[in-house]
């Protein structure tokens, strides 16, 4: 009778582990799910994943949320968190309860994460910064997890513990062993199948990258045009600080194709693709006047907020007040958005090799 009692409270504490490690294995899900998440709706087509999650995401959904895109709060930090996060989970559900092998899966993890950012994409200190919290707050929360289930389990197993002494300590039965193996190899399994899967995930989110200057490189480019003609050229830079210099109020400019518009009291904004945004003074609609510009480069969409107009600049936001007609630029975030490189060139052509450091790509020569 005793025996089935030890036996019974081994379980239960070893039940109390598996569940620890079940919850690791759930969160980890969760985060990668809003990572997915983050990536269909705010990075769109600059990465595979990002494409992948485009083509099939209802447009409605897309474009709707598309409005909303520009206060990410993280600055495009998010992802470097999570994944660091839900790796780390992982990791410490694979490594069971070895302190040992628990914190050198950690540290595997997050070497891993952060070679992961300066080798795929542009290395930013924000996303370096998000790693580190990642893998500090998963090692924080796993650790207060597995203390809670202790303490619900340490009773159990003194019980157990105290039951088997004086008794010569012999290897747990077949039946025990096969339960408990099943449920731990379920756990693992599925923890290793997610941990593929987010490697795969963080794979998926680097951006796209032209190849290498290369006579072959070069011969493996596809068409980018309707006709199928390609020119390979050379990108045209504007340094991020011009960048964030550039914006300016000056005279009206000749309205060219129309773009988005928006209504504010007896004021009309018209986007310029990758120029600015026009002023149209519609004190009377019948005869309209275009009354200034406001020079934006790489404006390709703005939406109104209050007195706030807030607009794309290749890869920055800029907050411009419209409280008054000086339109001064109020804030800017700085590398909200994908890089772009073909924003501002024409389909057919293609650039080999482009340099991130240098600037946005503004054309071609």
């Amino acid at each position: 009778m005793a025996d089935e009692s030890t036996v019974r409270d081994a379980r239960r504490a070893g039940g109390h582990q598996r569940a620890g490690y079940l919850s690791l294995v759930l969160a980890a899900a969760v985060a990668l799910a809003i990572g997915l998440l983050y990536y269909a709706l705010l990075r769109g087509p600059a990465t595979p994943l990002g494409e992948t999650l485009s083509a099939v995401l209802p447009a409605t959904i897309a474009d709707g949320f598309a409005a909303a895109a520009f206060a990410d709060p993280t600055h495009g930090t998010l992802p470097s968190f999570l994944h660091t996060l839900a790796l780390t989970w992982l990791a410490l559900a694979l490594a069971g309860t070895r302190p040992t092998r628990r914190a050198a899966l950690a540290f595997l993890v997050l070497g891993l994460a952060l070679i992961g950012e300066f080798s795929l994409g542009t290395t930013d200190v924000g996303d370096v910064i998000a790693c580190l919290l990642g893998s500090g707050a998963a090692v924080l929360m796993a650790g207060s997890s597995a203390r809670c289930a202790r303490g619900g389990a340490d009773g159990r197993s003194s019980r157990a513990s105290s039951r088997a002494s004086g008794r010569a300590s012999g290897p747990a039965s077949g039946a025990e062993r096969g339960i408990d193996g099943a449920t731990d190899r379920s756990v693992r399994y599925g923890a290793g199948l997610l941990a593929a899967l987010s490697f795969a995930f963080v794979t998926g989110t680097a951006p796209y990258e032209p190849c290498e200057t290369s006579d072959d490189c070069i011969a493996s480019i596809p068409s980018r045009g309707d006709n199928g003609g390609v020119r390979v050229a050379e990108p045209v830079y504007l340094s991020y600080d011009e960048l964030r210099r550039a914006v300016s109020v000056g005279a009206a400019r000749p309205i060219g194709a129309l773009g988005r518009l928006y209504v504010f009291g007896d004021r009309l904004f018209l986007n310029s693709r990758n120029e600015g945004v026009h002023v149209i003074d519609n004190r009377d609609p019948a005869r309209p006047v275009n009354a200034s510009f406001i020079a934006i480069p790489g404006n390709t969409e703005l939406e109104i907020r209050g007195t706030s107009l807030y607009a794309d600049s290749y890869v920055d936001l800029v907050t411009i007040d419209l409280g008054g007609s000086a339109y001064l630029e109020l804030d800017r975030d700085e590398f909200v958005f994908p890089y772009d490189e073909y924003q501002n060139v024409s389909d057919d052509i293609v650039f080999v090799d482009v340099d991130r450091d240098r600037g946005v790509v503004t054309g071609h020569e």
